[in-house]
């Protein structure tokens, strides 16, 4: 994990007063839900994470 995202996580974790472990989960579990039996796409999954990273920083 870069510096940088681990950073930005860590910010995130802290908003919400969660553990960094317990952010990165959050942000799986929020992301995953309704995509059970949708083929998994690496690409548009990193893309959805980091787009929810950037708004939620934006609200900071």
């Amino acid at each position: 994990m870069s510096e940088d995202l681990r950073a930005r996580l860590e910010e995130l974790a802290k908003a919400n007063r969660r553990s960094l472990q317990a952010e990165i989960t959050a942000i799986l579990e929020q992301s995953l839900s309704g995509q059970a039996g949708a083929q998994f796409d690496m690409d548009a999954f990193a893309e959805n994470i980091a787009d929810k990273v950037a708004a939620k920083l934006k609200k900071k």
